[in-house]
């Protein structure tokens, strides 16, 4: 059996990934998070933030649609 995850361990992980923890319950609910150097939240599975995975928003897989928008077209 997998030892279960304290939320101290987590919230270290994430830290060290420039990521705030909000929320964390277990590896099979996603954990929600606050980028530390953009400052968007998202939801992420525990295994992506884990193996590495960093903000969506700062590597550009996630946009905010009105903000490029609003960008092209000023």
């Amino acid at each position: 059996m997998t030892k279960k995850l304290q939320k101290e361990e987590v919230e270290k992980i994430c830290k060290a990934k420039g990521l705030q923890l909000i929320f964390y319950k277990n590896a099979s609910v996603k954990v929600k998070i606050r980028c530390l150097k953009c400052d968007q939240s998202d939801e992420r599975w525990w295994s992506t933030i884990k193996n590495g995975k960093g903000c969506n928003w700062c590597t550009g897989s996630k946009i905010d649609l009105q903000k490029a928008f609003l960008e092209k077209n000023l």
